[in-house]
């Protein structure tokens, strides 16, 4: 048990091997499978739908782990699905309304359904998401999230890193922006950044331990810039 009094589930092998498998793991209602392959790539959502299929060269199931964090709690890593829209709008609404207006800048009490798409149908090219994640009596509770999305100079991105209040001072967010800072890296990101305000002393504390460089921003008072150099990393085979 932690402090709210919830027992997380203790993950094995098992969980990470199954995640690795969106096609045959998420199903509609009715049990129709939402993904299936081709040769070339991954289809979400069922044409019957009427609605138009969301598709990706693949799913990067190398960014699946089961980790545990430094009070010992196990937790899943993997990316994001289009199915995820829920257990997304589940973990914004759990934020806090300060959490939420350092996530995004800005006071924000609701995601519009436009925003839940983008933060859902991701591409893993351009766009990587990742969410943290737990059992909760059987049912998957999102803890954290962390992207990046490439610039118009697609060697620099930028990217954000959420996690949720409780689970906060327990190391997941730097898992989080370590496993971000690796693949944008392997798929040649050279420079990711983010603005914060200066009041998130956690946020900053975490980049200047992973090695940000933070200075003001220029022409926003009360905003911190980070930047980090990436190193080239050989790439993963595909």
């Amino acid at each position: 048990m932690d402090h709210t009094g919830v027992t997380r589930h203790m993950f094995d092998a098992n969980d990470a091997e199954a995640l690795a498998k969106p096609e045959e793991r998420f199903t509609d209602s009715k049990g129709h499978l939402l993904a299936h392959s081709t040769p070339t790539c991954l289809i979400f959502g069922a044409p019957s739908d009427g609605g138009m299929a969301y598709q990706i060269q693949r799913y990067p199931t190398e960014l699946i782990d089961v980790l545990r964090l430094t009070a010992g709690e196990r937790v899943v890593i993997r990316p994001v699905l289009p199915q995820d829209r829920e257990l997304l709008n589940a973990f914004f609404h759990g934020l806090s309304a300060d959490a939420r207006c350092s996530r995004f800048m800005h006071p924000v009490s609701e995601l519009s359904s436009e925003l839940l798409r983008q933060f859902t149908q991701v591409d893993y090219a351009n766009h990587v998401a990742l969410v943290a994640e737990v059992f909760v009596d059987g049912c998957e509770v999102v803890i954290g999230e962390a992207r990046y999305a490439r610039a118009a100079d697609v060697s620099s991105a930028e990217f954000a890193v959420s996690v949720a209040d409780s689970w906060q001072g327990n190391g997941l967010a730097k898992l989080l922006l370590g496993r971000l800072e690796r693949f944008a890296s392997e798929a040649g990101v050279r420079q990711i950044t983010a603005e914060t305000f200066a009041s998130n002393k956690k946020m900053l504390g975490v980049a200047a331990k992973a090695g940000f460089k933070i200075s003001a921003s220029l022409g926003a008072p009360g905003v911190m810039r980070l930047v980090k150099r990436l190193a080239p990393l050989q790439q993963r085979p595909k």
